[in-house]
């Protein structure tokens, strides 16, 4: 994993991180609009306890990119069910290769085609 700086004015560049941040977010606002906490305490008993509740969704919920949960890349074993899971690494990285292509192509199809000549205007 390698780190790659990205500008304040370009979100889009850390995508992952902010659907990440929206997941969360909205998982913490549901969850908080049935809590009422009287005291400091509570209050952060309360967002432990959602916290780990939102950061356990997201780890066991499969990924429309790779077709498996983040916990089942990252530890070769289900969460849910302590089994071993087996994967093949290279499909799924063909798998999210054809799919970037494929955006790409319908990205790039909406765009026009022109010839830069130099000095032209």
């Amino acid at each position: 994993i390698a780190s790659a700086p990205s500008t304040a004015r370009n979100p889009q560049s850390n995508a992952i991180v902010e659907r990440l941040h929206l997941t969360m977010g909205n998982r913490i606002r549901a969850q908080l609009a049935d809590e009422n906490p009287r005291t400091l305490t509570e209050a952060e008993n309360i967002m432990s306890k959602i916290l780990q509740d939102t950061l356990h969704s997201i780890r066991v919920t499969p990924s429309e990119a790779t077709g498996f949960a983040p916990s089942v890349l990252a530890f070769g074993r289900d969460m849910i069910y302590n089994e071993p899971v087996d994967f093949d690494m290279e499909s799924i990285n063909h798998r999210r290769q054809r799919r970037v292509d494929k955006d790409n192509k319908r990205i790039n199809s909406k765009r026009y085609s022109y010839d830069y000549i130099v000095g032209g205007r």
